[in-house]
């Protein structure tokens, strides 16, 4: 029997829309096996240093669950699509506020909680009793643009009341441009669409970053429009950044636009060393020249060096001349668990209570709530006195 045109059509269009519908299917189906994927939960001492938020959060140190007991720690959750979806900083089970070796540019809260649409991530901040709050200044929420690869293209930040708004370093949003791959160009720009710095102490305007095989930051080249070298107010237009086999940050080099070494950039020295111990803690700080010789970094000491205890607060820091000579000491207590800060007493060389930079405070004891919120502060001289803060400029 032969065929009307109208049976052939209605199968030709039959089998389009099965067609059209087969992957929907399979992306439907695999959408629901994640959802119904258990959540993974990984445990580190530290994160990866990020110089820019385009760069994923990464723990190295990893630790057992009964290790992580013990120590303070990174607390990393994924769903089932091995996204991560909150992380947050630990001691035993409970979130705690950062006492411990800094982690980069981009931690500000006890936990971050993330999370996805289509071509949306969302991370909003809490703190430790569990609360969302702002950080960084004003913003409450941080969102990426991403592509149908789930490349991140952009960043805004918005406030409580879900307005643009500017970070505390004036910037309201990044754009980036994946040139190649390991190569993306980054801008920022602040509320009034004009351009913005790194941060406002490192003065690259528009970047181009290069990463390593390893996903890990190598290169950040300050760049004019026409995608040329060019130096910044300090003379620098290169940060080449180091790392060691556990992927801590141990050294930065600074080059003009010619790359020969420059004391560029704050801190204003051609090298930067950080120095760490056994466990990932970071134990030292310190500055060479052009020529390698020993410099002292800005406005700090030659070199600085941190104490832990046995949770991995800092205990105390010492700062040294250029002669090794102890010149001041910064001591921190805590409560008997660890959880809480709540001295911080000011040295001077000989071991005297001593306001910190001549003027400051000698000593300041923390205060807090019965949820174990900070809720202010109190300062005494170096007789232990108290005394008022000093007005705001």
């Amino acid at each position: 029997m032969k065929k009307s045109i109208h049976s052939g059509w209605l199968s030709a269009a039959f089998a389009t829309v099965l067609c059209l519908l087969t992957p929907l299917a399979a992306m439907a189906n695999n959408d629901a096996t994640a959802a119904s994927a258990p959540e993974t939960v990984e445990y580190y001492r530290h994160l990866v240093f990020r110089e820019s938020p385009l760069e994923d959060i990464r723990g190295i140190y990893p630790l057992t669950a009964a290790e992580r007991h013990k120590t303070l720690h990174f607390k990393f959750v994924r769903d089932g699509q091995g996204r991560l979806t909150e992380v947050s900083q630990n001691l035993g089970e409970q979130p705690v506020d950062s006492h411990g070796s800094w982690q980069g540019f981009f931690w500000f809260s006890p936990v971050l909680k993330i999370s996805y649409a289509p071509n949306k991530e969302t991370r909003t901040f809490y703190n430790k009793t569990g609360e969302q709050v702002a950080a960084h200044g004003k913003v409450y929420r941080a969102e990426f643009s991403l592509d149908a690869a789930g490349k991140r293209q952009s960043l805004q930040f918005f406030d409580q009341n879900n307005q643009p708004v500017n970070s505390e370093w004036g910037i309201a949003s990044y754009q980036w441009q994946h040139v190649k791959p390991g190569t993306v160009i980054e801008q920022r720009f602040n509320l009034a669409g004009e351009p913005v710095t790194m941060r406002p102490n490192l003065l690259f305007q528009q970047i181009r970053m290069e990463f390593g095989h390893d996903d890990l930051l190598d290169f950040v080249y300050n760049i004019d429009a026409d995608g040329q070298l060019v130096n910044n107010a300090t003379g620098a237009a290169v940060d080449r950044i180091v790392y060691d086999l556990n992927g801590n940050f141990v050294r930065w080099l600074v080059f003009d636009k010619d790359l020969k070494p420059v004391n560029g950039n704050d801190p204003k020295v051609a090298i930067g060393e950080h120095l760490y111990d056994a466990v990932g803690n970071k134990i030292g700080l310190r500055g060479f020249s052009t020529d390698g010789s020993d410099k002292a970094m800005q406005d700090s000491p030659a070199l600085s060096t941190n104490h832990y205890d046995q949770y991995g607060n800092i205990e105390f820091v010492r700062e040294f001349d250029h002669l090794q000579q102890l010149t001041a000491e910064i001591r921190f207590s805590y409560s008997s668990d660890g959880q809480r800060r709540e001295w911080i007493r000011f040295y001077d060389g000989k071991g005297s209570l001593s306001g910190r930079n001549g003027n400051g405070p000698a000593a300041v004891q923390f205060v807090y709530d019965t949820q174990g919120r900070r809720t202010g502060q109190t300062l005494f001289d170096a007789n232990m006195q108290q005394i008022k803060a000093p007005a705001a400029p």
